[in-house]
């Protein structure tokens, strides 16, 4: 059994108008959410032991207040396919690649991460499959444990056989 930790970039600043959308930094709100979500992953135990992250400046940002807030140092692959904005393809191909990991996380945008965490979890809690379906905002973290001993093995799965175990979002944690 694996486990995916699905994650959101942080909320992004969109104030200057010239930089570009690869170079957008985190908003207040943004580097305030990301270490929220890194001490409650953190405090359920849910540990990366590897952690991809798309190589857009507010991913990077978001990876780094996450991981300062757990108090740890896993490999990082920073990975091009990441910077990607559509049906989730590209994040499985990237997961699917890698290994010696049972753990990986996996900090990223949207629609990918959405429509990722929808092809996945085929069980799990309902009303976070319902959220998820709704809205994957900014910030959020999706975990799913997967009956696969290989990353490898998710290129071969047919539709989703994964458990949705933690749908986490910034404004539950204010709850």
């Amino acid at each position: 059994m694996l486990k995916l930790i699905l994650m959101r970039h942080a909320k992004s600043n969109w104030s200057d108008k010239k930089r570009n959308d690869f170079d957008r930094p985190l908003s207040k709100r943004g580097k305030e959410a990301a270490p929220e979500i890194g001490r409650a992953l953190s405090e359920r135990g849910l540990i990366p032991d590897r952690i991809l992250c798309s190589p857009a400046r507010r991913a990077r940002d978001t990876l780094k207040l996450v991981i300062d807030a757990m108090a740890i140092k896993p490999p990082i692959s920073y990975d091009d396919q990441l910077y990607a904005f559509g049906d989730g393809t590209a994040y499985l191909n990237a997961i699917s690649r890698q290994k010696d990991s049972s753990t990986l996380m996996l900090i990223g945008h949207n629609p990918s991460a959405q429509n990722l965490a929808q092809r996945l979890a085929a069980t799990g809690d309902i009303s976070a499959t319902n959220r998820i379906k709704r809205k994957f905002p900014t910030a959020a973290v999706a975990v799913i444990a997967l009956p696969i001993d290989n990353w490898s093995e998710l290129q071969t799965a047919s539709g989703a056989s994964g458990d949705l175990q933690l749908f986490l979002t910034p404004k539950m944690l204010e709850e």
